[in-house]
């Protein structure tokens, strides 16, 4: 992350004018990140997040989130009666369309512009639990399920950041209900967690301009 951040500084302070929104005004943004579960769930995955989103006042927008998290969750090992091995990989795909707002306290007189936002919508998740059987003479159970299943759910975002020039880094904590963790066979194996944290990084285009340039 501390690379993330110099590279970040380094671009930004080479830049000679500073553009981000202004009222009435449309901006599409694109961002990609690391998300990051809870201690008890120890795991971690990539999110990515595309957003339209329209100006309302100098300091307000409203948009649309569309994207997700793609979730892998610690390994357990456990040796079962026949003398082998189990280990279980918690995959979890969660897919979001949120409706967001985001507040921006910045008056005009600086390209640097912090923002808390927050947002409520509905959400695809998928958990599968995979299990590989590795047994002394070289036996394999390979059941597989091509089908996979998941749950529509209702859930939120809440987030803080800041925005610099076209440039965007943003805390996002994403609240997502439990839901069925399932096995290649379509069998339910127990509950999933799938709130997660992500972090993230990105730009977007258009939305007018933060400072005023004289």
């Amino acid at each position: 992350m501390k690379n993330i951040f110099l590279l970040l500084s380094i671009t930004l302070f080479n830049m000679s004018y500073s553009y981000a929104q202004e009222k009435g005004k449309f901006r599409f943004g694109i961002d990609i990140g690391y998300a990051s579960l809870n201690e008890a769930d120890d795991g971690g995955g990539f999110v990515y997040y595309f957003e339209p989103k329209y100006n309302i006042t100098k300091n307000m927008n409203v948009g649309i989130r569309c994207g997700g998290a793609f979730l892998a969750k610690a390994t357990e090992n456990r040796n079962n009666e026949l003398n082998g091995r189990l280990s279980f990989i918690d995959i979890g795909i969660n897919s979001s369309i949120l409706g967001t707002f985001d507040y921006y306290f910045n008056k005009g007189n600086s390209s640097f512009a912090p923002f808390i936002g927050a947002g409520a919508g509905v959400g695809f998740v998928s958990n599968t639990e995979i299990d590989f059987e590795i047994f002394d003479l070289d036996e394999e159970d390979n059941n597989t399920n091509e089908e996979i299943e998941g749950e529509f759910v209702f859930g939120g975002m809440i987030r803080a950041g800041f925005e610099w020039s076209k440039f965007r880094l943003s805390l996002d904590y994403n609240i997502t209900p439990d839901t069925a963790l399932e096995n290649l066979d379509g069998k339910r194996v127990g509950t999933s967690k799938n709130s997660y944290l992500g972090i993230t990084l990105g730009f977007y285009l258009g939305g007018g301009k933060w400072k005023n340039n004289s």
